[in-house]
């Protein structure tokens, strides 16, 4: 299985990725360029405006030359993930590769666009490449486990994010926690009907439901819903994509008239809109007949949804900072030789209609969708900082 580089992810390359579905070609690992440098960030615009707030929460570049060795030559670093179609996936590709730049590390990012024989083989690869670290975000954590062990000894450290491979290798496993992500939408549901009076029947679009995040955002969920007069029907496996979401409502709207509400696990919230005014049952928030249309996931079209009043809230874990911990973790752990957290769960909050209209207006970069279209190119994204959770590593450490 050859490897290959996924060009430096703006906004063309992002809305071209998200909606055909692939990837360049495969190409040899690239040579790194000179460090990128961070715009300045600029005041708070009203009305849309790409802007970032210049806040001590925004560190400038602090990885210039950290990924240089003493000999002159870059360290090498490789990252293996579940897909790119998901606008999440494709925000974490691009901070990935930012943050690369900034260090002057040599790279390689490796889809196995949902196959987990080809994720096998794309890590038994980067056993015999020998890079100086690997992040894996992967499709299967049970079966990349096993590779995941025989990188670790062959003296290859492994970074774990989002899905969890359940194996004591990995170094470090960075993620939000998905079970109350999902609890706090069933909370708000449940509250929701109860405020209305009427008893909630939610249909549920899944995906991808082999993996632990599905699992806990369904779990979670039923948490959430538990004693009030909310019901829920799991739907399909959907596996993250809009289309099989529409589907899924379309198939099942018809025959439920009782539904009187789509949970989407991932950002298929747009799917589910597309179903609903298909089925003839598409009506705004604030309508009596207004189908509650919720999900985990903010993306682009989510924040959108939710910014024109078809979608509700969203709770969503958060791409750029999990990206930037696991990154953080490698360059402590790899290049300084630093002990890192060996887990970490972030907080996941809910957002709605004010808060999201609000984000957007301010310009403040709280959810990471509203950034996405603001289309801010990832190089001009600041680094985190995220000292509560883990130092920031600089070449001065060296």
């Amino acid at each position: 299985m050859k490897r290959f580089i996924i060009p430096l992810l703006v906004g063309v390359m992002v809305a071209i990725l998200i909606f055909a579905g692939c990837a360049p070609a495969p190409t040899e690992p690239t040579t790194p360029t000179e460090p990128t440098t961070p715009t300045e960030p600029t005041a708070p615009v009203a009305g849309g405006e790409a802007a970032l707030p210049a806040s001590g929460s925004y560190l400038e570049n602090p990885f210039g030359g950290l990924a240089i060795k003493p000999d002159g030559t870059p360290y090498y670093f490789a990252y293996e993930f579940i897909f790119l179609y998901n606008p999440y996936m494709a925000f974490a590709a691009g901070i990935w590769e930012d943050y690369m730049h900034k260090a002057g590390a040599e790279y390689t990012l490796h889809d196995a666009n949902l196959d987990v024989a080809a994720e096998i083989a794309m890590l038994e690869d980067l056993v015999v490449a020998k890079p100086d670290g690997v992040l894996v975000h992967p499709v299967d954590g049970w079966a990349a486990a096993p590779m995941v062990d025989k990188l670790t000894e062959a003296g290859i450290p492994v970074f774990n994010f989002c899905v969890e491979c359940p194996t004591d290798s990995v170094v470090g496993y960075y993620e939000a926690n998905n079970f109350e992500m999902g609890q706090a939408m069933g909370e708000w549901v449940a509250n929701y009907f109860e405020d209305k009076g009427v008893p909630g029947h939610v249909f549920e679009c899944q995906g991808l439901i082999k993996t632990f995040i599905a699992m806990n955002r369904h779990d979670g969920f039923v948490a959430g819903i538990e004693g009030s007069t909310v019901s829920m029907e799991p739907g399909p496996d959907c596996e993250w994509a809009d289309e099989k979401c529409s589907n899924a409502v379309i198939d099942a709207f018809p025959a439920h008239p009782e539904y009187n509400c789509v949970y989407c696990h991932g950002g298929m919230v747009n799917g589910a809109i597309e179903g609903l005014r298909t089925v003839d049952r598409l009506y705004p928030v604030g309508d009596p007949e207004h189908v509650l249309s919720v999900s985990v996931d903010a993306n682009d079209q989510t924040c959108r949804l939710i910014r024109e009043g078809w979608s509700s809230a969203v709770t969503s874990h958060d791409p750029w900072p999990e990206v930037d911990m696991s990154i953080k973790a490698m360059f402590n752990h790899v290049i300084l030789g630093k002990s890192v957290p060996k887990k970490v769960i972030l907080a996941s909050p809910v957002y709605f209609y004010d808060e999201v209209v609000a984000d957007w207006e301010r310009g403040l970069p709280l959810i990471w969708g509203n950034i996405m279209l603001k289309e801010i190119p990832y190089d001009d994204l600041p680094v985190l900082d995220m000292s509560d959770y883990i130092e920031t590593p600089t070449a001065a450490m060296k």
